[in-house]
């Protein structure tokens, strides 16, 4: 039987659409984690910050098991990031320590801790 209790699934979603997946997850019930960087484009014209995924295609959730399919569902959700055919998970400490990661190191740095967490070995 599946794990009622919710933990972190990884996400995969279509090219550039983290942040619409993330947005259409969160009205559908589920919570949502999409780290993000801030990053200054140029154009002739103008200057603009924007915020960019922190790695491109990965949305993270917080549900149950037996809810992960729902998931699915979703415009922009492409699969459930997976090793050996589990679903990678994540805990809640995990989660927490790239949110801290992401108030304070550089981008690089966040950005090789959330690979690393969700990259099994």
């Amino acid at each position: 039987m599946l794990d009622p209790t919710p933990c972190w699934y990884v996400l995969r979603t279509r090219s550039r659409c983290e942040k619409k997946a993330a947005l259409l997850l969160a009205e559908a019930g589920f919570e949502t984690f999409l780290p993000l960087s801030r990053e200054i484009h140029r154009w002739k014209d103008r200057n603009k910050e924007v915020l960019i995924p922190l790695l491109s295609g990965i949305v993270l959730v917080k549900c149950p098991a037996m809810k992960l399919r729902n998931a699915l569902l979703i415009p922009g959700v492409s699969r459930i990031h997976s090793h050996s055919q589990k679903p990678v998970t994540l805990s809640d400490e995990q989660v927490a320590m790239v949110r801290l990661s992401l108030l304070g190191e550089t981008k690089e740095e966040s950005t090789l801790l959330l690979y690393s967490i969700i990259s099994p070995l």
